[in-house]
Parts: structure tokens; sequence; C-alpha cells
């Protein structure tokens, strides 16, 4: 595969994937993860889950044309409705959707008996907190974060391994992450400035004293602190 069709935010998730592992990618799109997975990080195997036609029929076209119909076993289905116990998976990764979809996901795969797995590699689009606040009650500590911006967005990036404890992350650990907030890096920054700005002009068009308007200025608060510190 041509390493220019994964992107750098995908190119990140990669690099916490360790090597022999057995990893369901759900929501693989057109499985450009899979296939670099396979191609350049030596993983045991792949599993790749989609829910939609078109980028499903595209994911085969793309693994026949790597010849990794042996190593990548692609399957049309919802979420991990697609996997069971006996694939024996290692590690998951779910990029791409919101913080709460990923939740939902996840709690799936424990009624199915496909969680806990190893390591769980996510990268929600939104609700970023909602992600660290399930896996702090669901036995799984967070092993890095990262943050990384492209033209189009700023994107977080949770990489966590199950150690069967309740960790107890406070609640600003849990709404900016704790290993992005020791890093603070530029990425960070600069995206809670943007936020903080964003939600300054919402708050402006909202009517005195309503749920709505109280919800945001506490939002903004809570970037001013942790902008502050």
């Amino acid at each position: 595969m041509n390493q220019e069709l994964l992107s750098p935010r995908l190119k990140l998730v990669a690099a916490y994937v360790p090597e022999e592992s057995i990893v369901a990618d759900i929501g693989t799109d057109h499985a450009y993860l899979p296939i670099y997975l396979v191609e350049q990080c030596h993983i045991a195997h792949a599993i790749g889950s989609e829910v939609a036609k078109g980028p499903f029929e595209n994911a085969v076209h793309n693994i026949k044309k790597a010849h990794l119909e042996s190593m990548i076993d692609l399957r049309f289905g919802n979420g991990v409705q697609t996997l069971t116990a006996q694939d024996n998976v290692d590690v998951i990764t779910i990029c791409g959707m919101g913080g709460m979809t990923i939740t939902q996901i996840l709690a799936q795969g424990q009624q199915k008996g496909i969680l806990p797995v190893k390591r769980l590699i996510l990268q929600p689009n939104t609700d970023a907190w909602a992600v660290r606040f399930w896996l702090m009650r669901h036995g799984y500590a967070i092993y890095a974060e990262e943050i990384i911006s492209d033209t189009r967005a700023t994107y977080e990036i949770i990489v966590a391994d199950y150690k069967g404890d309740i960790n107890n992350y406070s609640r600003q650990e849990i709404l900016f992450g704790p290993y992005l907030l020791k890093k603070r890096s530029a990425s960070f920054i600069d995206k809670y400035q943007q936020e903080l700005a964003h939600l300054r002009l919402i708050e402006q068009k909202i009517p005195q004293n309503t749920p709505k308007k109280r919800y945001i200025h506490l939002q903004i608060e809570q970037i001013e602190r942790m902008l502050q510190q």
C-alpha cells in the first residue's frame, strides 16, 4: 500500500499497536489502517469491521490489491457485532467517531464478551471526556495520549490498557486528558484557545438565566481555569 494513503492521524494510532497483535479495526472504512498494520507493523492478524456498503466494497478491493486476504479478515456489520470471543483480539482500534458512539460500541463489546482486550486505541472526534470516563469505570488505565492537527481539525488519540482496577482520574483529567494536560503541547493549547473563543461567541447569543447559558458558562470557566494553570 502507498503509505501516503494513511493519514498522519492513523499513523500515530498504528504506532501504539504492539507487534504480533491480533487487531480489530472497528469502522475500518477503506481498510487503510489494517493494511498498514500488516505491512509495516508486523501484526499477527487483522479484522476490519465496516457497516457502510460503499467503504466495505472499497476495503475488499484494497485488501485484494495488496494480496492480504489471508492476513486481513474483512467483515460487514455494525461495530463489534462482527466479532466473537473466539477471535482472541488483543487490540481494538476505533477512530473517527463521536465519543458517545465509541462508548456504546465498547459497552456492546462487554455484553458480547469481546471486552476486555489488552489494549484500546481510540480517536474520538467529539466528547473525548466520555471515552475517558468509560475507561476509568471499566478497568482501563490510560497508557498514552496524543493530539494532532491537520488542515481540517485537531484530533485526540487515547491509548488504554486493561488493568482490572477502577482508576480515579480527576474531573480535569477526564475533561482534558491526564497526559495531554502534562504535555500541554502547542496543538493542545491552540485547540482549547479556539474552543474558548467559540464558546464565548455562543454564550453571547443565548438568553440569560437559561440552562444552556449556564452550561456554556461552566464550559468556559473550566477551559479558562485549565489554561491559566
